[in-house]
C-alpha cells in the first residue's frame, strides 16, 4: 500500500474509534435518571390508569419508599391531578422541573383538597401548604406558590402531609 492509502486507513480507524467511544459513553450515561443536586429521580416504568402516558418513580418519603407518578414536561405539569379524584394508586404526583423555578399552582379542575410540598434539588423542603379545590378556571382560582425557588413539587391527598424531605430509596 502507498502512504496515502495507509493514511486513509488510519484516519478511518481513528474515526471509528471516536464514534465507538461516544456510543459507549452515551449508553453508559443513559440510565434514565435525572440528576440535579443530590436527589435522583429514576424512571421505574409506565404509570397505570388513570395516569396512562406518564412514568413512575420510587422515592423515600419520610423513611418509607413509595411509588409516585411523575409529571416532568409542561403538558403533564399543567394537567397535574385535574379531573382526577386523587393520586391513587400512587402515593402522590411528583412535578419535576428542569431547573429551579418559582412556578405557581392552581386547583382549577381538581375536586379534592391536596397537600403540596416544594423541594430543592437535594430533596430538602422549601415549604408546604394545603390547596383547596376550585371550580372556576385557572385564571380565577387562588394561586399557590412556594416560599422560595424549588426543583420538585409533590402533591398528595389531603390528610397526608407532604413529607419533610425527598430522598432516594436505598439500593
Amino acid at each position: 500500500m502507498t502512504g496515502t492509502r495507509w493514511a486513509a486507513v488510519g484516519f478511518g480507524l481513528a474515526f471509528l474509534a471516536v464514534v465507538a467511544y461516544f456510543v459507549v459513553a452515551s449508553i453508559a450515561l443513559d440510565d434514565s435518571t435525572e440528576r440535579v443536586g443530590s436527589l435522583r429521580v429514576p424512571t421505574t416504568g409506565a404509570a397505570v390508569a388513570p395516569f396512562e402516558g406518564l412514568t413512575v418513580t420510587r422515592l423515600e418519603l419520610d423513611g418509607a419508599c413509595k411509588h409516585l407518578v411523575v409529571a416532568d414536561d409542561l403538558d403533564e405539569r399543567e394537567a397535574g391531578l385535574r379531573d382526577r379524584t386523587d393520586p391513587s394508586p400512587y402515593a402522590g404526583m411528583l412535578f419535576v422541573f428542569d431547573t429551579s423555578t418559582d412556578a405557581t399552582f392552581t386547583m382549577a379542575g381538581v375536586s379534592q383538597p391536596l397537600e403540596i410540598g416544594f423541594y430543592d434539588a437535594d430533596g430538602g423542603l422549601v415549604s408546604r401548604t394545603r390547596m383547596e379545590p376550585c371550580k372556576a378556571t385557572a385564571d380565577r382560582c387562588p394561586v399557590y406558590r412556594a416560599d422560595g425557588s424549588f426543583r420538585y413539587a409533590l402533591e398528595v391527598a389531603a390528610g397526608h402531609a407532604a413529607p419533610g424531605s425527598l430522598a432516594n430509596c436505598p439500593s
